[in-house]
């Protein structure tokens, strides 16, 4: 699944494995931080500048109200992202 969130942000949702992939402009080559278990920020390998986060266990996370709130350089809502996966397929 793959949908978008703004003009900048884009993500991809794995149901599979309950992972949510954010990106920020064009998908690209990165590094990762964990500032906390389970929750990568992505830095592009270019130029170290933030590229997206990793969010695993993503839907567990937000029906339990323990998404981190950790500071990032986007602002992402992720309340929409939640409500949009409920909804199924192709749902923004």
């Amino acid at each position: 699944m793959r949908n978008r969130v703004g003009n900048e942000i884009s993500y991809d949702y794995d149901r599979r494995f309950d992972v949510l992939y954010v990106s920020f402009g064009i998908p690209q080559e990165s590094y990762c931080e964990e500032p906390e278990e389970g929750f990568l920020i992505r830095h592009s390998l270019v130029d170290g500048s933030s590229s997206g986060v990793t969010v695993f266990e993503f839907m567990r996370r937000s029906r339990e109200g323990t998404l981190p709130k950790i500071p990032l350089p986007v602002n992402i809502d992720f309340g929409r992202i939640t409500r949009s996966l409920r909804k199924g397929p192709g749902a923004t």
